[in-house]
């Protein structure tokens, strides 16, 4: 039976035999409880007496939020691909364990969490060091920005997932997050360029570097992901049957060297076939290179990439992002994120009638409803098509009913 001790104020002790350890010791559970009397403090004894008969009873945990987040790491390290574990530093670094990081596990609750999405929706300042082209000065400039609740979802997913692990492995009662909302990310139209637009940037691709044009060809007529395209290598290029094989992806974790990694998942290990043409720029490039390479001589890095630096090491996987952008801006056209040739890519298959299936194994998706769940809008309005051929056969139908 529970015995319970007043400790003054609020706070009360509850004992409770819990039988015997393996050398025959009597094994107590103690446990201090703010509680507003001592009937109250009965009823809470009472419960804990009856998950410890029924094997239910889990030990209060000695671990803060950020104690844990420590193991779960050394474990989750292995587990994640390099840039995954990255970003989720970033995510508990920067805001999880400076709010959450020294309550206890067990004290976590819906009620501090919704609190921290709150606080972490408030408007944000940033210093940044600007250096003044003109006086060669730095200067701090101080922007105000926002989380979007995409973000916002994110911090969320990482600490349900941290938690669900305790949980799992009974460290903690239940998984706060399991009685939180889950923030609603709005679901925005992807960037893309239309028929019009994709043409224009095709006719301003001419006459730019030889590299960052094949570059961004292969990202337009492919569908590949930036690092997918910076980690291509010469012997994954099949000229004769105009395929390319997407085999790694090149990423970039600040602070340490470039990174080969395999694709995103198995499904992202595949072959795509290219137009003629822009296999004839492969061409252009692997020729502009072999002269390079004689020209360079020792200097020359011998990387076996498409995508190379002007003496021959691996490019960044960030360089075609960056120029890309300043190309838009120099050529008048549209701001579209480098990602966004994918989306455009997969757009446009689509409105002239790719069948889902395939658009999916271009892209490398894991299955046709990811396809699906992505380009939704785009296959939206290839049912309103459908709608209006349909009319097109009932006015047909009409029209013949009105010549008899």
């Amino acid at each position: 039976m529970a015995s319970i001790k007043h400790l003054g104020g609020n706070k009360y002790k509850i004992t409770i035999s819990a039988g015997f350890d393996g050398h025959g010791n009597r094994k107590r559970i103690y446990q201090t409880i703010e509680a507003k009397s001592e009937p109250a403090a009965r009823k809470r004894a009472k419960i804990l007496e009856t998950e410890i008969l029924k094997g239910e009873y889990i030990e209060p945990s000695k671990y803060t939020f950020a104690e844990y987040i420590t193991e779960w790491s050394k474990d989750s390290q292995r587990k994640l691909a390099p840039k995954t574990y990255h970003r989720y530093n970033e995510l508990l670094e920067g805001r999880i364990i400076p709010s959450l990081g020294n309550i206890k596990l067990e004290n976590l609750n819906p009620v501090l969490l919704e609190n921290f999405y709150n606080e972490i929706r408030k408007p944000q300042k940033r210093v940044r060091l600007i250096k003044n082209k003109e006086t060669g000065t730095t200067e701090k400039k101080t922007t105000t920005y926002t989380l979007s609740e995409t973000t916002i979802r994110h911090y969320h997913r990482l600490i349900n997932t941290i938690l669900q692990t305790a949980f799992r492995k009974g460290i903690i009662r239940e998984n706060p997050c399991s009685r939180v909302d889950a923030p609603r990310a709005r679901k925005k139209e992807l960037p893309i360029y239309n028929e019009e637009q994709i043409s224009a940037l095709i006719n301003a691709l001419e006459g730019t570097e030889l590299k960052f044009k094949t570059c961004i060809h292969i990202a337009l007529a492919g569908g590949l992901r930036l690092g997918e395209i910076t980690g291509l290598e010469w012997p994954d290029v099949d000229f004769t049957n105009y395929t390319i094989t997407i085999s790694r992806t090149s990423q970039y974790l600040p602070g340490k060297e470039l990174i080969t990694k395999p694709p995103k998942n198995e499904t992202s290990k595949r072959i795509v076939t290219l137009p003629f043409r822009v296999m004839e720029l492969i061409k252009e490039l692997e020729y502009s290179q072999k002269l390079d390479r004689i020209k360079l001589g020792s200097k020359w890095q011998g990387s076996n990439r498409l995508f190379l630096t002007w003496d021959g090491a691996s490019m960044h996987p960030h360089t075609p992002s960056k120029w890309f952008h300043k190309f838009l801006e120099e050529n008048n056209l549209p701001a579209l994120p480098f990602h966004g040739l994918r989306h455009t890519s997969a757009s446009y298959l689509i409105a002239a009638g790719q069948d889902v299936v395939t658009v999916a194994k271009r892209l490398g998706h894991s299955n046709s409803n990811t396809t699906l769940a992505i380009y939704a809008h785009s296959f939206q309005k290839k049912d309103a098509e459908a709608a209006c051929r349909m009319e097109g056969l009932y006015t047909k139908q009409e029209k013949q009913k009105g010549s008899v």
